[in-house]
């Protein structure tokens, strides 16, 4: 049982990935955030409506490129902090950018994992992923928030396939991070489900929209 009170949410439509993204859509909103547990398919779903919209990765906004550098989070202050604890990001420059994105601006986004920068772009849809989001006051703005989770086993298995396969993070480190991401998800961070319109079960074939 999770330690902190979400309202009960039950199955309600089993779909495929593009019965989910045509039911995504068909609102015609213009904004969209992705939120949810690390490795449970926020960023495949952020990359499924850019190619829905036929948009690029600069028109893409993600939280991670926010994290503060590793060297600091390795630090003792922050020895109980994950990326689930809004410390861990430098917040001021998150919401900087997200307001500039909802306001149609350009600018120059963080480096990403790799060092790279790219200029974002804004087209008519705005499209926002990541853990982060909601440490923002920007969030809750947002026309369309979604939640998308997945149990702690395929969790486990997705973030061994993306952060060992992917990003050549050291299994053992995965591993040994796990169980403590995972609490701080469910005591923390689960909560943030009912501040949103849709909330997805990510079985990894298949997706299950939850209704209270």
């Amino acid at each position: 049982m999770f330690q902190v009170l979400v309202k009960e949410y039950k199955s309600d439509m089993i779909m495929s990935i593009d019965e989910l993204i045509e039911f995504i859509t068909e609102s015609d909103s213009k904004e969209y955030a992705i939120i949810g547990n690390g490795g449970g398919g926020k960023s495949f779903l952020a990359n499924k409506l850019l190619m829905n919209f036929k948009y690029s990765n600069e028109q893409l906004l993600n939280t991670d490129d926010y994290l503060l550098d590793s060297k600091i989070r390795k630090s003792s202050l922050f020895s109980n902090k994950t990326a689930y604890d809004k410390d861990s990001y430098f917040i001021p420059a998150l919401e900087r950018d997200l307001k500039m994105a909802i306001m149609g601006k350009k600018f120059m986004k963080l480096p990403n994992y790799k060092n790279e920068m790219f200029l974002y772009q804004p087209k008519d849809i705005k499209i926002f992923e990541g853990i982060a989001l909601p440490f923002t006051e920007s969030f809750f703005k947002i026309e369309k928030k979604i939640f998308i989770y997945t149990e702690k086993e395929l969790e486990l298995k997705m973030r061994l396939k993306r952060d060992n396969g992917i990003r050549g993070v050291p299994k053992e480190k995965i591993l040994a991070d796990f169980s403590k991401r995972r609490f701080q998800y469910e005591s923390n961070y689960y909560k943030w489900m009912d501040d949103c319109d849709i909330i997805i079960k990510n079985m990894e074939n298949k997706f299950d929209v939850l209704k209270e």
